[in-house]
């Protein structure tokens, strides 16, 4: 998960002109937006496309071609996370659409998995909480820093357990495991939406490059519920 240094000052970031903190969200939102509207594309295509379902999988699992577009976006992700700063706007913006787009290719698999249901109900749990706290992190006036800090570090447990239930395949640890998973995007989608509201402060002048990453990191927050939420309230067929 690509996570930004943040030393700014909250009052400072609060006080920000509405009309910047506005603009810079309302585009922030835009790439986000078009990043999940490419993965359900993608998504829709790989599971409900002959030709692209039998590219990437089979009775058996992944193809040769489904393991690299499910590795892929690992190659994209981590460059354009660490080299935001130097990356020309189009690059930028070319690599975060060609992230969604082969994550939306690798969830076909999910999408063929779970019944139609199953994904409508945990798209609606989904978007009900991410919305609640977006809106939080958008008008709360608490700092929400120590927040942010103890979900990431939260982040690096819940990998460790889902390591080890690979091997230990406890069904009592992987309903934990989701409900943790849950618990800690909800509080980052939180945290980031201030922190991004904070990004205003800095005197973005409308330069494309932060609004991407804005967009990539609350895309990676979605994401990640919705994967914990289907996972949560959802039936493999």
């Amino acid at each position: 998960m690509p996570r930004r240094g943040d030393d700014l000052d909250l009052g400072a970031a609060l006080s920000v002109p509405p009309d910047r903190a506005t603009d810079f969200m309302a585009s922030v939102w835009a790439w986000m937006a078009g990043g999940v509207l490419i993965s359900a594309a993608a998504a829709w295509s790989a599971a409900y496309l002959p030709a692209v379902s039998r590219a990437l999988f089979t009775d058996q699992g992944l193809t040769g071609v489904g393991w690299m577009v499910t590795l892929a976006p690992l190659l994209i992700v981590l460059p354009l996370s660490a080299s935001i700063t130097r990356l020309s706007p189009a690059v930028a913006a070319m690599m975060f659409l060609s992230y969604a787009a082969l994550v939306g290719l690798s969830l076909g698999g999910l999408v063929m998995a779970y019944s139609g249901h199953d994904l409508a109900l945990a798209l609606v749990c989904v978007a009900a909480g991410f919305g609640v706290m977006a809106a939080l992190g958008a008008v709360t006036r608490i700092d929400l820093g120590g927040l942010g800090v103890f979900m990431t570090m939260s982040v690096v447990t819940l990998l460790l357990a889902m390591v080890a239930n690979l091997f230990l395949r406890s069904s009592p640890l992987d309903l934990a495991i989701c409900a943790m998973g849950a618990l800690i995007f909800a509080g980052l989608t939180a945290f980031d939406v201030q922190r991004l509201r904070r990004l205003a402060a800095e005197g973005w002048n409308g330069a494309p490059r932060p609004a991407v990453m804005g967009g990539l990191t609350l895309y990676l927050d979605l994401l990640n519920l919705f994967l914990f939420a289907l996972r949560l309230t959802g039936r493999r067929r």
